[in-house]
């Protein structure tokens, strides 16, 4: 079982979202990781239009060293094979959420962006349609919106609006991200049942786990002694919590910043509320980075957690370093190292700690070996070892990516879990792409499934991709499924993009066929 995995960086994201679904399903994937990247399979996120913040919202607590701005990612034009490579080369924390990214639209300046997608089956009543829009009304204001409506229910699930008048005010309204703490005291947000939840309430938040509210930024006059504060406040509402706080960050020096702060949550459901204390500190040494973050409860003074990461640059290798520390009777609701690491437990009667270590290894231009292990403590005791290796070779003409994963079973189950997943990419010239995603998944010999997706993309002219594929599922219970699907691809110009899939499946338990019609549509204007 994955879905008690003490942090989100073992997860392989599926590569889309049929085979996510049957993972939650068989219990081989976190559900609350998967509705958190669930929307973003139908709406991308478009990372030469800059949209990467919004996974760093999603995720504040992952270690993502990566350049938000749409003019330093520039350097990646005209985002073809070879510079999409070097991007996830240069930044591969990103790489295992590749199928949820896009690369379609080449970076244009716009004032606006829109994107539509509908989604319709034969054998359901069920109709869903989506959109997302970016509307830049100046240079001060802008707003970012997705929105997803279905028969039971329509979701504002992403908005943000931004203000930002001077480089030293900026306010954010809506979806934000806040990483002060690194999920010691924040970051779990508990679900809502979105079909008991009032119209309005499943309108705004719905079974979203994600900060919403209002941020702001204000940061000193570089030519005064202010120029070494900044400060960031925030108010986060949902029907379920409501949180605010602020922190001081001073700069002492380009090698030194410190930080420090307080804030308050207010949980439904219980009957005062909760103060907490922030305090943190980051260093740099030439190729060396320490962040150290800890706090504490008001109520609770002698129960400080702590966190210390460490990103080291050797040659062609990286190292990424991570130690928690909850102690005893560590009791914060909202806490996502502590629901992670403790099976979504509030509060904790031992000390408990997790050590994760992650490695990137060039070892030629075209080949790199990224090992990821993960141990977690009760007291002195090994409570759990997570493993993770991948294997990543980008040729000109054959870019294949080979993943081994190895979970202990926690839990309701003590079978340890294994996956093997093979992503493989063959160019044939400039105009045909073959390739094949194989995840073998296996538990003991009474539990495991076979996916498998065969594609082939063929670029018949300038403006228009064809691209047929299979997808093959076989589990141990001898349950099989097919899906053969068609998907054409256009491009008038940069400005424009649109996609139609037209899927049928098969499926050896329901003994029927069905017809899947998704179409989406892109315009920058």
């Amino acid at each position: 079982m994955l879905n008690n995995l003490s942090t989100d960086n073992l997860y392989i994201v599926p590569q889309n979202e049929r085979i996510g679904a049957k993972l939650v399903a068989d219990g081989q994937l976190d559900a609350e990781f998967f509705e958190k990247i669930r929307p973003f399979y139908n709406q991308p996120i478009d990372v030469p239009q800059g949209e990467l913040k919004i996974l760093l919202e999603l995720f504040p607590q992952l270690s993502f060293d990566i350049a938000l701005s749409k003019d330093f990612l520039k350097k990646y034009h005209p985002w073809d094979q070879s510079a999409i490579a070097r991007f996830f080369q240069d930044h591969p924390a990103i790489a295992q959420f590749e199928p949820i990214l896009r690369f379609d639209i080449k970076p244009v300046d716009f004032r606006a962006k829109a994107a539509f997608v509908i989604r319709k089956s034969s054998t359901s009543e069920l109709f869903s349609s989506g959109a997302n829009m970016s509307i830049g009304f100046s240079e001060l204001f802008k707003m970012d919106t997705r929105i997803t409506f279905n028969n039971d229910y329509a979701r504002w699930y992403r908005r943000a609006f931004y203000y930002v008048p001077t480089d030293n005010f900026s306010l954010q309204i809506g979806n934000f991200g806040t990483f002060f703490d690194k999920g010691l005291f924040y970051g779990y947000f508990r679900s809502t049942d979105a079909f008991k939840d009032l119209r309005m309430n499943n309108w705004l938040y719905g079974s979203a786990r994600t900060w919403n509210g209002v941020k702001i930024q204000i940061a000193g006059d570089k030519k005064e002694i202010l120029r070494l504060f900044s400060t960031t406040a925030y108010l986060h509402k949902r029907e379920t919590e409501t949180s605010g706080g602020a922190v001081l960050n001073i700069k002492v020096s380009d090698k030194m910043n410190v930080n420090s702060g307080f804030s308050l949550l207010n949980l439904y459901g219980y009957s005062e509320n909760s103060f907490y204390a922030h305090c943190g500190i980051k260093l740099k040494f030439n190729s060396l980075n320490i962040e150290m973050q800890s706090g504490a409860d008001i109520d609770n003074p002698g129960s400080i957690p702590f966190l210390v990461e460490s990103r080291y640059k050797l040659n062609s290798n990286r190292f990424n370093f991570t130690f928690v520390f909850l102690p005893k009777n560590f009791n914060a609701p909202c806490s996502y190292m502590l629901h992670k690491i403790q099976s979504n437990k509030d509060e904790i009667t031992e000390a408990v700690s997790m050590l994760s270590v992650q490695s990137v290894h060039y070892l030629k231009k075209w080949i790199s070996l990224i090992p990821v292990i993960n141990v977690e403590f009760t007291g002195q005791k090994t409570e759990k070892v997570c493993f993770r290796v991948s294997a990543l070779n980008s040729l000109s003409r054959f870019k294949q990516k080979l993943t081994y994963s190895i979970i202990p079973g926690c839990g309701l189950t003590d079978t340890t879990s294994n996956s093997l997943c093979n992503t493989l990419r063959i160019y044939l010239g400039k105009k045909i792409v073959v390739g094949n995603d194989i995840d073998f998944l296996y538990q003991d010999r009474y539990n495991y499934s076979i996916n498998s997706l065969l594609i082939a993309r063929v670029d018949l002219f300038p403006a228009l991709a064809l691209q047929p594929s299979v997808y093959f599922l076989h589990t141990k219970e001898g349950r099989c499924s097919f899906v053969y699907s068609f998907e054409q691809i256009l491009k008038l110009h940069d400005k424009t993009y649109s996609q139609l899939k037209i899927e049928q499946s098969i499926d050896s338990r329901k003994k029927g066929e069905s017809l899947n019609v998704e179409a989406k549509a892109s315009f920058i204007f």
